[in-house]
């Protein structure tokens, strides 16, 4: 039995965001996630309360297999439609980021050295997936890879699995995933006295130990990176949002705030529903960059093909779909059912919709049963306002133009989308102020009972914003102070919070410095050396005829395909690092009370509505920093950027738009400091692109004081303790308040 014991390596995969490319150490290879004494036991609590009425345990082997490959990745569902980048702070979410971070740091394939097991396992699953996937020994591989590879604590001591004894929560993930029945017995271990459990696995097979082929000219089997980005987010929300700041507006102030918070949760939940169908259809190892707005994922489709599939999902994102889900799909329709009974009680037929009410609009022809049809809904939600309402998506990862600028071309034909009457004749979307005669509506309902038309999309927005901020103040772990009810005089929200990630994309993208060459150097070293560039930039299309030996190539594509694991390694890292960090300050100073409004990716606001004070803020922004870089190496610059903005006398609308434009100057004056540091610091991660520093320079010449307020405020940040120092870098995290910036001019 003590000769098992040696197989458990001290090291395990290497760490994606080392500069060096060292290996996560034994120490990071063991367990240690409280409540759950064994990652086995986060398996089985994540799958044993998926949402849906039949048990995971009596699905097909194929749905069974799905599941738990979307754990591995990070995707499980943890609540109708929403998965943990949904939302990110929920217990569940925080289980399984914690999780999916473990399996990446075991190792992976020795020949593939930048794979670690959770991407193996992805990998394999992507390329094998169908009829040539054996679910069997893929279950058993991974379990016998944690059981070697790592340990967990039992009573505070580093403890190893027992070759002769299944743990508990070994025979409890086993059984919540495929039962004791049976027909099921092939999931199960192997026993004899001699060896103990024996495990099926995947070390000789030879799919499993293959690489990926990525964007070669080589047709068989294939990938091609495919990216889809949805462009001037911020932009599109002030569009659809502006009905929110005119004079004489429809909205009260109070409840155009919705509004605000909707067009964001509703751009977050396309990417949710979009995210879905990509783990199901292209599978979870072919996503490679998820977040900001861009998903980035592989397939074997041609680039015209993909497209035309992205685009026609994106048609139907807002209409039913049992298979997936919209995180919002019965409030979408709750929404609609009213909206439509209200345009039909008040507007007399007078409005866009009155040709199509006799055609099909509703569950039967009478106007009376008040129930939409499928192609009610398609009228309202369908391709053509959804093309409207969505903001520009690019396709691809861009071109460069003659004056050498980058340019997207665009998933939709913007000249060939024509303004749908709806949104024409809509008093929100074109913005037209109150009559005098008419007081300002608490609703959109109350705006139509008026006797206004308003468009089911701003419907939508006004009721989900205001639903969401309800979902995202219902977890008790974060929130332990009481509330209370506010007096008439007192405000709801006292201070605003913004901020997001600094140039996250380059630190996905930064290149590394020192691949390692194949083996059997002597023999290949010429080749490699001749072709190095070609084969490790994953964006061009690489010819593998300039190898002439065919048996060579296999071994070229193990090293190409370190190039696009560690950009996707990278980025889910990433994402669960981040949340993790946040979710762990929030609960770290009760006292802060910030409470999540929007959370778009790393964009976020947070208000508070209770008395507080800045140092509460600044000590849960100080925990956040330093727990971001317990994630990550203390050498990489992990910063964020943004405003706090105290109300005073403004109202919340206001407050919302003079903290947006005061986030704006914090992220060039972050982009100014990062841009001051010295030489060095900046070659080493490069976090400024060159088109960053040309627009930064644009900044600074449109006002010639704008250099020495930056001085200023970057030393009043540091005396007040708005400025963070991300580890051992040069480089800071940066709040600005309001009361600086005025003091600065």
């Amino acid at each position: 039995m003590d000769q098992w014991f040696s197989v458990m390596q001290a090291a395990g995969a290497i760490n994606p965001w080392d500069t060096a490319g060292n290996q996560f150490n034994e120490k990071d290879l063991c367990w240690n996630v409280e409540g759950f004494q064994t990652p086995f036991a986060a398996f089985s609590h994540l799958i044993q309360n998926w949402p849906g009425p039949t048990q995971t345990s009596e699905q097909t082997e194929a749905v069974r297999h799905q599941r738990l490959v979307e754990t591995i990745a990070g995707y499980p569902e943890i609540a109708s439609g929403r998965r943990p980048l949904d939302m990110p702070l929920h217990t569940k979410s925080v289980i399984a980021f914690k999780l999916t971070n473990f399996l990446d740091k075991i190792p992976g394939p020795e020949k593939l050295e930048w794979h670690s097991l959770k991407t193996a396992l992805l990998h394999y699953d992507l390329r094998q997936h169908g009829e040539h996937m054996n679910y069997e020994k893929f279950f058993n591989h991974m379990m016998m890879k944690i059981r070697e590879n790592t340990t967990y604590l039992d009573n505070d001591k580093k403890t190893r699995y027992q070759q002769d004894l299944l743990h508990p929560d070994e025979i409890e993930f086993i059984t919540v995933l495929h039962s004791q029945n049976q027909r099921n017995s092939k999931y199960w271990p192997d026993f004899n006295k001699s060896e103990g459990y024996i495990f099926s696995n995947l070390d000789e097979d030879q799919a499993y130990n293959n690489p990926t082929k990525v964007n070669s000219s080589d047709k068989r089997n294939n990938f091609i990176a495919h990216e889809f980005k949805f462009k001037k987010i911020q932009t599109w929300i002030q569009n659809w949002t502006k009905c929110a700041f005119i004079e004489d507006a429809w909205l009260s102030k109070h409840a155009s705030q919705h509004l605000i918070v909707g067009a964001s949760v509703m751009l977050e939940s396309v990417v949710a529903k979009m995210r879905s169908y990509i783990l199901m259809v292209k599978r979870p190892g072919a996503l490679i960059v998820d977040g900001g707005g861009r998903l980035r994922y592989l397939s074997k489709n041609s680039a015209e093909d993909e497209a035309t599939w992205f685009e026609e999902k994106m048609e139907r994102i807002f209409l039913f779909d049992s298979e997936h889900l919209h995180p919002y799909q019965e409030r979408i329709s709750i929404v609609l059912e009213t909206y439509i009974r209200n345009i039909v009680d008040n507007l007399d037929f007078s409005h866009p919709f009155e040709t199509h009410f006799f055609k099909g609009f509703f569950k039967s022809n009478s106007t009376s049963s008040r129930k939409l049809s499928t192609q009610g809904y398609e009228i309202l939600i369908g391709k053509e306002p959804t093309r409207h309402f969505l903001p520009e998506i690019s396709k691809g990862q861009g071109h460069k133009s003659d004056d050498g600028s980058i340019v997207y071309d665009s998933l939709f034909n913007q000249m060939e989308i024509s303004k749908p009457l709806e949104f024409e004749s809509c008093v929100l979307c074109s913005c037209q102020p109150r009559p005098n005669d008419k007081n300002e509506k608490g609703s959109v309902n109350e705006i139509i009972r008026s006797g206004e038309f308003v468009c089911a999309f701003h419907a939508l927005l006004h009721t989900i914003g205001k639903e969401s901020k309800i979902r995202l103040q219902s977890q008790p772990d974060l929130f332990q102070r009481p509330s209370r009810r506010l007096l008439h005089s007192e405000k709801g929200i006292q201070k605003m919070l913004i901020f997001d990630g600094n140039a996250i994309g380059q630190l996905f993208n930064q290149p590394f410095k020192d691949w390692a060459a194949p083996p059997n150097v002597e023999v290949l070293s010429s080749v490699w050396n001749a072709n190095k560039k070609n084969i490790m930039d994953i964006h061009e299309r690489w010819n593998v005829q300039t190898i002439d030996d065919k048996k060579q190539w296999s071994t070229f594509f193990c090293r190409r395909m370190q190039a696009m694991l560690r950009i996707q390694r990278r980025s889910f890292s990433f994402n669960a690092n981040w949340w993790l960090s946040l979710q762990k300050a929030m609960k770290e100073t009760q006292d802060a009370s910030m409470v999540p409004w929007i959370m778009a990716g790393d964009d976020i606001v947070m208000v508070n509505h209770l008395d507080l004070e800045d140092n509460d803020i600044k000590s849960m922004l100080k925990k956040f920093q330093t727990n971001l870089q317990d994630f990550f190496p203390s050498d990489v610059p992990i910063t964020f950027a943004g405003s706090l903005l105290n109300r005073e006398e403004l109202t919340i609308i206001d407050m919302y738009e003079e903290a947006r434009k005061l986030e704006e100057f914090a992220g060039h004056l972050w982009k100014w400091h990062a841009n001051s540091l010295n030489t060095n610091a900046r070659n080493d991660w490069n976090l400024l692109h060159e088109s960053k520093i040309e627009k930064l320079e644009i900044w600074l010449a449109e006002d010639t004081s704008r250099t020495k307020q930056c001085e200023i405020l970057i030393e009043s940040l540091k005396s007040k303790g708005f400025s963070f120092q991300a580890g051992d870098m040069e480089y800071t995290s940066l709040i600005l308040t309001n009361s600086l910036f005025s003091s600065t001019g």
